[in-house]
């Protein structure tokens, strides 16, 4: 009996449990080159992007003004600048991006990283994309209606004037972009040290953790004005055993962990939104 019990102390201190685990973060903006960033101030990010290659964030205005150092001028132009908001606006969705990391993490060595969707080009919103989206944004009653762009309008290369163009062409007057970066980890916890033992396959040794982060822009279609940025964020986990987890069961898990970030960006687009609505009618 001792026997066993110092087989299974040993087992459980050592053995199949992963080593070197991924931080559990979404992709940062700097490393991946994110348009909207996700680690820093939409904007300012774009602005870098656009530097580098041209692409999502800015329009051909700011393009044309590429390695002038900006003035105080163009500054307050910019924060002078006021359009108003339309009303019973329609309003369209547009992914930017959704960029998936994938980690496996073993027992001995660095995890082993897989990348899917790492480029940037306008894509219509799912329909969960946009059901997830409508049932906080139509509570604000800002929103006549909440769709998306049809793929045949959408351009193969776009920046934010053809992503406009497209929304209108959909008739839509405001246009929401946004992105995502989600990282997916998966390792063995102690509990897996006892998988040579007939009875370990049974324990939940295998963790998969997924991260999200999603960051948005509402845009007028008309004037290209940004009303509001918003971000979101959300974290998913789930333990199973060899004989219980399923590439299925971690699907959803990933699905569901967008989802929920997601709708956390509707929710604080929602509050900017209300904030700038009571600020505007307190100036009144």
């Amino acid at each position: 009996m001792r026997g066993v019990l110092v087989v299974l102390s040993l087992l459980a201190v050592s053995g199949c449990s992963s080593g070197r685990v991924a931080r559990e973060e979404a992709p940062s903006g700097d490393q991946d080159k994110c348009v909207f960033g996700l680690d820093k101030d939409p904007m300012e990010s774009a602005k870098q992007q656009a530097t580098r290659e041209k692409g999502f964030g800015l329009d051909h205005a700011v393009l044309d003004n590429e390695g002038r150092p900006v003035t105080d001028e163009e500054v307050g132009r910019l924060l002078d600048w006021r359009v108003a908001f339309p009303k019973n606006a329609r309003l369209a969705l547009l992914e930017a991006r959704s960029l998936r990391e994938y980690y496996r993490c073993g027992v001995f060595g660095e995890p082993e990283r897989t990348v899917e969707g790492s480029d940037w080009s306008a894509r219509p919103a799912t329909p969960e994309d946009v059901k997830a989206v409508k049932d906080d944004l139509t509570a604000s009653h800002l929103f006549e209606s909440i769709s998306t762009v049809p793929a045949i309008f959408l351009p193969a290369r776009a920046d934010l004037g053809r992503c406009r163009y497209a929304a209108a062409r959909a008739n839509a007057d405001l246009v929401l972009i946004y992105a995502k970066a989600t990282r997916e980890i998966r390792y063995h916890n102690r509990a897996a040290n006892f998988y040579p033992l007939i009875i370990g396959l049974l324990l939940p040794g295998e963790e998969t953790v997924v991260v999200t982060r999603v960051e948005g822009a509402l845009v007028d279609a008309r004037t290209g004005r940004v009303f509001a940025v918003a971000q979101g964020s959300s974290r998913g986990q789930d333990s199973s055993s060899p004989l219980a987890s399923s590439d299925e069961g971690r699907r959803i898990l990933l699905d569901g962990t967008e989802r929920e970030a997601l709708i956390e960006l509707a929710r604080n687009l929602r509050a900017e939104l209300d904030a700038q609505a009571s600020r505007d009618q307190q100036q009144k």
